[in-house]
Formats: C-alpha cells, structure tokens, sequence
C-alpha cells in the first residue's frame, strides 16, 4: 500500500471508491442519492431540483452546481428546506451526518475506508477556500479519517449504527 493516497475518482482502489463521484448508494432523509457529489451540489440548488441532482451523474451534478452562485445568496446551503451558512457548525453537522450516512449504508465505502490501511489520505485536486467549494480538501480528509475510525470501531465491537435524520443531527446542539 502506498504512504499517500490521493484521494481522485482517477485513482487506484481504494482512493478512487473514497472519491465523491463513486457510485455509492445511500439514503438521507428518504432521498436516494447515488454518490456524494450529487448530494453537495444539490446543497447549491434551488428546493424544487434537489431531487433531481440527487439522481445525476456524479459528473452532470458537479457541471450543474458550477454555474449556481451560492457565494452571492450569502453562502446558504439548504437541504430539504433546512438553511444552513455554508461556514456555521450546523453546516459542519450535515456534513458529518451525510458521512455517517454513506459509511453505514454503503459496505463497499465503509470496506474502501478500511483498505486505506496507514496510509495518508489527501485530495490534490480540492480547493482550500470555504468560499470556492461545498467541501474544502482539509474538510473532505478529515471526514474521510473521522469516518475510518467510526468503521473500524464498529467493525471491532460488531455493533450495528442506526442512522439519524440529518435534521435530527441540525437540531443538536
């Protein structure tokens, strides 16, 4: 196993099966979504197409969610009529929340996550400015350790994680 895994849908396995284009079915709030970088521009769109970019292409999610100026609506991210500030810690939940979610419901993700074995996890294409993305690279990396620890810890104690409701995670304080 490499020392650095680049995190990139261009990668070998299993860096390419932690990138947000992979393919990994998972629900959030009832939604079906296909991959992770559906769900993050759908954060970007208006209420009414959320849906239908959680249904995209990875790749057709990313195009659509370029043109939309979210910078300019004050950096609001909404999801099924929750608003969050795209630098406020209930955005920052979401997030965590929409992780967990693939984590326990994709084992293909939650097996890539533990073939990492040692190595570093970086993202070389990611963007480090909140401002200019839905997730910084330092952000995406983090939550792909946060989560590699959570699976692993389950995987060692054998216990089963039931998934709350994002707005259920919002609500916390």
């Amino acid at each position: 196993m490499k020392l650095l895994l680049d995190i990139h849908s261009r990668s070998p396995y299993p860096a390419n099966s932690l990138s947000n284009f992979a393919d990994h079915y998972f629900e959030l709030d009832q939604v079906p979504i296909k991959c992770m970088e559906e769900l993050l521009q759908s954060l970007k769109a208006p209420p009414q197409d959320q849906l239908a970019i959680c249904q995209m292409d990875g790749r057709a999610a990313k195009e659509y969610g370029s043109v939309i100026r979210w910078q300019k609506n004050g950096s609001t991210f909404h999801w099924q009529g929750v608003y969050f500030n795209r630098n406020s810690k209930e955005c920052w939940r979401f997030l965590v929340c929409a992780y967990d979610a693939i984590a326990d419901q994709s084992t293909a993700y939650a097996q890539a996550l533990l073939d990492t074995g040692h190595s570093l996890l970086w993202h070389s294409i990611g963007k480090s400015r909140k401002y200019q993305t839905c997730l910084t690279t330092v952000e995406f990396v983090s939550l792909l350790y946060y989560e590699k620890k959570r699976v692993r810890r389950r995987k060692s104690t054998r216990t089963t994680l039931k998934f709350s409701l994002n707005t259920e995670c919002l609500s916390q304080s």
